[in-house]
């Protein structure tokens, strides 16, 4: 899970909207037991400070990752009020933080393609003191009521 608290905070409001907002499927297996699923996100944890001083922009990092396949897209929430919108004004809300990626059972291939872009785009190997541009999560909810979270490391730093 991020370890920022902010961000925990932030991901758990935007996370529970996103899971509220979708259709889940549900498919029955060889043994006539139900499978169920909803299409995973990204989520990205950034580090501000990290795109500053390596004089990144967010939103092209944002292209990597919505550009690697159309089945990706930001999460939008319109009825989702953001903290600190001014006179909390209704209105779509497009996530920095979460993709969801449409794309049934190639899900996770796009999801391994999205990392390779961003590695070799952004992965700092050869200057490993050099600061992270943040954390890369896959979230999957495997089973009703239940996410599964797992980071992959290496994405922007060693």
């Amino acid at each position: 899970m991020p370890s920022n608290p902010a961000f925990k905070e932030k991901w758990k409001e935007e996370l529970e909207h996103w899971f509220n907002s979708i259709e889940p499927k549900i498919e029955k297996d060889e043994n006539d037991d139900e499978i169920y699923h909803v299409d995973p996100v990204i989520l990205v944890e950034w580090n501000e400070a990290g795109l500053t001083q390596r004089g990144i922009i967010k939103a092209n990092v944002i292209a990597v990752i919505t550009g690697t396949n159309p089945a990706i897209r930001q999460y939008i929430d319109p009825d989702f009020v953001a903290p600190g919108n001014p006179g909390n004004q209704q209105g779509p809300v497009v996530s920095d933080s979460i993709f969801c990626i449409d794309a049934g059972n190639r899900s996770h291939q796009i999801y391994l393609h999205v990392i390779r872009r961003l590695q070799a785009a952004y992965l700092q190997n050869n200057a490993p003191e050099a600061p992270s541009l943040g954390r890369v999560f896959w979230v999957t909810s495997p089973r009703a009521n239940t996410l599964q979270i797992d980071e992959t490391y290496n994405v922007f730093t060693f």
